[in-house]
């Protein structure tokens, strides 16, 4: 692992450093001029939470993605208040 001003670069143990990953200290995210294929979690509570939010994510499309949801009217007024008030 090497650590610069503004990227770390790492890699698995053994492999040679040409094929070792560039990110950014800030954030993370690997440093690309094309499309990503890794990110850095600076710490487990970070992958954590963002893997929680898939699974939440993942449940809610579920549930909306046939012929409706079996929810009550209500139901669904609650959801949409909270989703509006994410804007």
């Amino acid at each position: 692992m090497r650590v610069g001003r503004k990227y770390f670069t790492a890699g698995e143990h053994g492999t040679p450093e040409h094929m070792w990953h560039t990110f950014h200290l800030d954030s993370g995210r690997q440093k690309s001029e094309y499309s990503v294929d890794h990110k850095c979690y600076l710490s487990p509570l970070i992958w954590e939470n963002e893997k929680e939010a898939t699974e939440i994510n993942e449940l809610i499309r579920k549930i909306f993605q046939y012929s409706g949801s079996g929810l009550s009217l209500n139901k669904l007024r609650q959801i949409k208040s909270i989703i509006e008030e994410k804007e």
